[in-house]
C-alpha cells in the first residue's frame, strides 16, 4: 500500500471511529431520556388511578358502614343536607389519610397543583366516587376502562 493511503487510513478510521461512538453515546442517551419520561409517566398514571381507587373505596366504606347508622338516626329515614355534608367530609379526611402527607405532595407535583387546589381536586374525587356509588350498585370491581377515561389512556 502506497504511503498516502496508510496517512489517510491512519487520520480517517479513527475519526470514523470517534464519530460512530458519539452518535452511539447520542442515541442511548436519548434511549434513557425516553425511558426516563415513560416511566415517570406510568408511575403518574399509576398515582392518579390510585386516588381513583382509594375514593371510590372509601365512599363504599361510608355508604355501607356509616350512612346507615346515621339514616337510622333520623326520624324519617332520610340524611339532611348536614348529614350528608358530614358523610362526605368523612370520606374527604378518611381519602387524606390513606393517601397521607407524602401522596399528596406527590399528586400536587404530578398534577402542578398545591395545597388547596389538591384539597379541592381530592374532593372532586370524593364528589364523583359519590355520584357513581349512587349510580349503580356497589360492586368490588373496579372499571378501569371508566378510570381510563377520566385520567387519559396508560402511557
Amino acid at each position: 500500500m502506497s504511503e498516502t493511503v496508510q496517512t489517510v487510513l491512519a487520520v480517517v478510521v479513527p475519526l470514523a471511529i470517534g464519530a460512530l461512538c458519539a452518535g452511539a453515546v447520542y442515541a442511548l442517551a436519548k434511549l434513557g431520556q425516553l425511558l426516563g419520561n415513560k416511566a415517570k409517566a406510568n408511575r403518574m398514571w399509576l398515582l392518579l388511578v390510585k386516588v381513583e381507587e382509594l375514593a371510590v373505596a372509601i365512599v363504599r366504606d361510608v355508604e355501607a358502614t356509616v350512612k346507615p347508622e346515621a339514616q337510622r338516626l333520623t326520624a324519617d329515614g332520610r340524611l339532611s343536607p348536614d348529614e350528608a355534608r358530614r358523610l362526605r367530609d368523612l370520606a374527604m379526611a378518611r381519602l387524606k389519610t390513606s393517601l397521607g402527607e407524602r401522596g399528596r405532595e406527590q399528586l400536587g407535583s404530578v398534577l402542578g397543583l398545591a395545597g388547596v387546589a389538591v384539597e379541592g381536586f381530592l374532593a372532586g374525587k370524593v364528589e364523583s366516587a359519590v355520584a357513581a356509588v349512587k349510580q349503580g350498585p356497589v360492586s368490588a370491581a373496579v372499571d378501569w376502562a371508566a378510570v381510563a377515561a377520566k385520567v387519559g389512556p396508560r402511557p
